[in-house]
């Protein structure tokens, strides 16, 4: 029906098919229809496989992708005012939310990351980076357009102020997130190389300070060090998922690793990948969210308004490292995070969350004299 618009229809979705970027909307499109197929393979229930289960929890999961579908279009179709407005308005609310997550939210393994909404349980953290994104890059912009703004340092505060609601949780892998947003963006509107290196102290003093004081993150970061006297189980497991499904395999559905691997449908979702479809599968994914990314970052390069450019940036930093974060602790280059695979893994709230990110970037990109 899209392809049968004319340039001549005024109509709404007629001038917003006309302006957006259409070969970067296909290649979301396209990651979307793949998580689908993939996902709905990738059930993981305490170790054992009850197919009474899987269908609730596919239709679950089918319903956080119709959610994320409606989110991307509906932030897709958004002007400059709004998205302004919504970070805004998004981000205080965001901090609030936060705040009192410490007093009604919902503990899970340690940690206080959810609340629960209408019988969902919800994780905030998830929108604060999208909203981040922009919310920094209209701080940032405002200080170019206005001296009298000290944009630059709200921005700081802003950051500050989501990086210790999230550590408080805590949640060291998010934090990294938003800290690269934020010196990204930092780094476009002039940072200079003794900034880079005050930076670079403050994020290695962190990591030494959450490894000294976070059990977790210090078990994490033990079990990749020395694998031999630490337990390594996960990554035991997702190698061999890879070992069994060798350069190309077809058992969709009918893998076995993945019901001996915790979490085997949010963060080691690769894992499953590679038993299922194989290492060639796996490439052609990675290739798919490399093409993705270039995509968005061709955008970067050609704004001449900085907030437009530096939200970009920020929403596109967060998407490849949070992609290459999960692949790479699920083939055990860096240490096992918690992080899930963009449009991939399951999780309402991530799928949710990447959808409105991917949304403001179709709606940042379009073209203004025909939107």
């Amino acid at each position: 029906m899209i392809n049968m618009l004319s340039r001549s229809d005024k109509s709404l979705v007629a001038r917003w098919w006309w302006s957006i970027d259409k070969p970067l909307f296909k290649k979301i499109i396209l990651l979307m229809f793949v998580g689908i197929l993939i996902s709905i393979t990738a059930p993981n229930y305490n170790n054992e496989k009850v197919v009474g289960i899987t269908t609730s929890i596919n239709k679950k999961y089918l319903l956080f992708v119709l959610l994320g579908i409606t989110t991307f279009l509906f932030f897709s179709f958004l002007n400059i005012k709004w998205i302004k407005r919504i970070a805004i308005f998004g981000g205080f609310a965001l901090i609030i939310t936060l705040i009192l997550m410490q007093f009604i939210g919902i503990e899970k393994k340690g940690a206080i990351r959810w609340i629960q909404i209408f019988g969902f349980s919800v994780q905030p953290t998830e929108f604060v980076k999208p909203i981040f994104a922009t919310f920094s890059a209209l701080l940032f912009s405002a200080q170019y357009k206005n001296l009298k703004i000290p944009g630059i340092a709200m921005s700081f505060g802003l950051f500050i102020t989501f990086a210790i609601l999230f550590i408080i949780q805590p949640d060291m892998g998010q934090t990294i997130l938003l800290t690269a947003i934020w010196v990204g963006q930092l780094f476009v509107v002039g940072l200079s190389i003794q900034g880079v290196l005050y930076i670079m102290l403050l994020v290695i003093i962190g990591i030494i300070t959450a490894y000294l004081f976070m059990p977790h993150f210090q078990s994490r970061i033990d079990s990749w060090i020395m694998p031999d006297k630490n337990d390594t189980y996960q990554v035991d497991k997702s190698l061999q998922s890879f070992a069994d499904g060798g350069w190309l395999s077809f058992k969709w559905g009918s893998g076995t690793n993945k019901y001996k691997i915790p979490d085997a449908n949010t963060d080691f979702i690769f894992a499953v990948i590679g038993e299922e479809g194989g290492i060639l599968f796996c490439i052609l994914l990675i290739t798919l969210f490399t093409f993705i990314i270039n995509a968005m970052l061709k955008q970067v390069r050609k704004q001449d308004d900085l907030f437009i450019m530096l939200a970009i940036l920020g929403i596109a930093i967060q998407f490849a490292l949070q992609t290459a974060i999960n692949i790479s602790s699920t083939i055990g280059l860096i240490p096992a995070k918690g992080m899930t695979l963009p449009l991939i893994s399951a999780g309402g709230s991530s799928y949710i969350g990447i959808s409105m990110g991917l949304g403001l970037i179709i709606a940042l990109t379009r073209r203004r004299d025909i939107a």
